[in-house]
């Protein structure tokens, strides 16, 4: 005949400070049952309600503080059981110590899962206004992309990279347009009239072509901010500006027309 000694210890876990936040929960002495092949362990987790969640765990050990390889169980027992009275635990006992010849310490514990805290930036913080809308607007008409780039965190400032390197390359080519028209001026031999003044009319075309790329990528993504940003501070005035850029031919140089509605 098997005979378990089966008294029993009812712990307080230690407070658990986690993301998972626990706290201890009270148990009430627990009733043993001893079956053929289980024992049945019966508990109420005390001071709770039903729509409270509790891990409940068991801890088994033998007369010398050794522990019991214990897996075998069922019911009650595990992360999100509710609180309340009424509770079992099922040990099958056969599938994880078959000697059972001894005194048996038995421990149920339950942490009470608390909810987790959640931080809402309240309205008119440092966060939000960080992300206005006149100020993704201007960040875009300085470098294309880097409004949307802040705004949805995706890699939009290549757009920038594009803008700027187009601009950049019709300078050069309009200089180097400029410069060969000179030669065309200057130059004596028909054949070397003709080949700077083709150079020159190719390059000047290529500048142009460049610049109107670069003035579509800049309207392209303006217009693209201001319809991404539509939702953000509607009562900004900076809704009203509106920045186009230019290039100067005459000056070579390139600017920005800044308009205001009223």
């Amino acid at each position: 005949m098997r005979f378990i000694y089966v008294p029993i210890i009812t712990l307080l876990s230690i407070l658990h400070t986690t993301c998972n936040a626990q706290s201890a929960a009270g148990i009430s002495k627990p009733i043993l049952e001893l079956t053929d092949s289980a024992v049945i362990i019966s508990y109420d987790i005390l001071e709770s309600i039903q729509e409270d969640k509790f891990t409940v765990s068991v801890v088994i050990t033998d007369s010398v503080g050794e522990d019991i390889n214990a897996n075998s169980f069922s019911g009650d027992i595990g992360s999100d059981i509710d609180g309340g009275a009424g509770k079992e635990i099922i040990w099958a006992f056969l599938a994880d110590h078959s000697d059972l010849n001894e005194m048996l310490y038995f421990q149920v514990v339950a942490d009470k899962v608390l909810p987790e805290l959640t931080v809402n930036f309240p309205a008119g913080t440092a966060k939000e206004k960080s992300l206005n809308r006149g100020g993704l607007i201007i960040q875009s008409i300085l470098i294309p992309g880097m409004g949307l780039t802040r705004l949805k965190q995706k890699p939009h400032w290549i757009k920038g990279v594009l803008g700027y390197g187009a601009v950049a390359s019709s300078v050069v080519f309009y200089s180097k347009s400029n410069d060969n028209y000179s030669n065309y001026l200057s130059a004596e031999a028909l054949t070397a009239r003709d080949s700077y003044y083709n150079t020159s009319i190719k390059q000047e075309s290529l500048s142009d072509a460049l610049l109107y790329s670069a003035i579509g990528v800049w309207t392209v993504d303006f217009l693209w901010t201001l319809i991404g940003t539509r939702d953000i501070d509607k009562e900004n005035k900076m809704d009203r500006i509106s920045l186009q850029p230019l290039y100067l031919r005459d000056m070579n140089a390139s600017a920005l027309a800044l308009t205001y509605r009223f």
